[in-house]
């Protein structure tokens, strides 16, 4: 039996666009699009992974975690917070790289 990633998102297309990829990679994908449904699908559905967005309507994407981890050590990831550390790598090897002037 596949492994089941929850993905939590409330803008429509990007679920579309990760749940084509992680089917095509063989995973099961089971959806929410806010937070009191992403608790519900976690109950039921109990995933290997959850895909979670920090800002959702009804309960915030933290509070979702908090709620999970309370019950659970699911792996949870976080994208926009990989995106933002992602980016702060890049400033700071930019910034490290630069040769002062003068």
């Amino acid at each position: 039996m596949p492994q089941t990633i929850l993905v939590v998102d409330d803008e429509p297309q990007l679920v579309k666009i990760l749940r084509g990829y992680l089917e095509q990679a063989g995973f099961r994908v089971v959806t929410a699009p806010d937070g009191p449904m992403a608790l519900t699908q976690y109950k039921h559905e109990k995933p290997d992974l959850v895909l979670l967005d920090l800002n959702l309507p009804g309960i915030d994407g933290i509070d979702v975690a908090r709620r999970l981890r309370a019950t659970s050590n699911v792996p949870i990831i976080t994208p926009a917070l990989a995106l933002a550390r992602k980016r702060q790598v890049q400033v700071w090897s930019r910034r490290a790289w630069r040769r002062p002037t003068g």
